[in-house]
């Protein structure tokens, strides 16, 4: 069971434009930009730039009337019209919500040092249902005036900063802000239960999943619109969320000694042993290629008379 909590310390300007933390089942998502179109309508109007769907008079040709666009927010008109963003430009008509998120849209960046400010409050439990033993991370002596920084005098903290997980990614974090990731917050614990459980404490690991500067598909993101009417006309605004996706996962290994387990341990040692023992002899008296010398070795055969009181040894070896 994972429960985290965020302590945030923004910009009030940031604090109104995006809503910066989701939590979600084990996980949370931290918005680090995020991109607004204002005022669509459905409608027709110019295909983005970033959709390359370049176009002349003379050559319609990624234009085909009615064909999705490779954005996939309309459908081709087969026209070819002046671009919205730079009107030298022809590109392909759409029809769809209008004007496209790609060419007339609003960029809101947090502020890196801003971000690197957040701490993440972890509240974790672990059950080793075999021992019956249950492990929380947080304890009755916690200071949560502490902040975790991988040393040993700060092991038990459960509030990490942003900053000292962002320090531990080998990746491009200019990209990573502006497309966003997944990271995970991987706990481990490794716990000796004869001594005491509570200087048990979870290690923790950061890994890079997803980076932002992925080629094939960067980063992690949302879309989520807000719809209205006015003046019998339907608008919404889309907004489309880039930022860090936070994975908790936990893992665990403990062990304890049990007296009943040590002698289940020697009998079943002592009875391989045996079995050992019998499984040789059966193949060196049936199956080895010396098993005629090896029976003259193990045993002694003799003749005795008919009244039973001489014996004459005909061959004797000791094994």
């Amino acid at each position: 069971m994972v429960q985290v909590s965020l302590k945030l310390r923004v910009l009030q300007e940031w604090m109104e434009i995006i809503h910066f933390f989701i939590q979600e089942n084990n996980a949370f998502f931290i918005a680090t930009r995020q991109t607004i179109t204002y005022n669509q309508t459905q409608s027709i109007c110019p295909t983005a730039l970033a959709d390359k769907s370049f176009c002349n008079d003379q050559n319609k040709t990624l234009c085909k009337t009615d064909e999705p666009t490779s954005s996939t927010f309309g459908f081709f008109t087969g026209n070819c019209v002046p671009s919205k963003e730079n009107e030298a430009i022809k590109v392909c008509e759409m029809n769809g919500w209008c004007p496209e998120e790609l060419s007339d849209s609003i960029d809101y960046k947090i502020n890196e040092n801003d971000l690197r400010k957040f701490t993440v409050f972890l509240k974790t439990m672990i059950s080793f249902t075999l021992l019956k033993k249950n492990l929380r991370n947080i304890q009755d002596d916690t200071d949560f005036r502490c902040r975790f920084d991988g040393t040993s005098k700060t092991s038990d903290c459960p509030i990490i900063p942003i900053s000292y997980i962002l320090d531990r990614l080998n990746t491009n974090k200019t990209a990573l802000l502006l497309e966003g990731g997944l990271i995970e917050i991987r706990q481990d614990w490794i716990c000796n239960f004869d001594v005491n459980p509570k200087k048990c404490t979870p290690k923790y690991d950061f890994s890079l999943l997803q980076s932002g500067d992925d080629k094939q598909s960067p980063g992690i993101n949302y879309r989520f619109a807000q719809k209205y009417r006015e003046n019998g006309v339907d608008y919404r605004t889309l907004t489309k969320v880039y930022g860090l996706r936070f994975v908790v996962s936990i893992t665990g290994k403990g062990g304890q000694f049990n007296i009943v387990n040590l002698f289940l341990a020697i009998g079943s040692g002592i009875g391989f042993m045996v079995i050992a023992g019998i499984v040789c002899d059966a193949i060196l008296m049936y199956v080895h290629r010396s098993r005629e010398t090896y029976r003259r070795g193990k045993f002694s055969i003799c003749e005795v008379d008919n009244d039973g009181m001489r014996a004459q040894i005909l061959e004797h070896s000791h094994a």
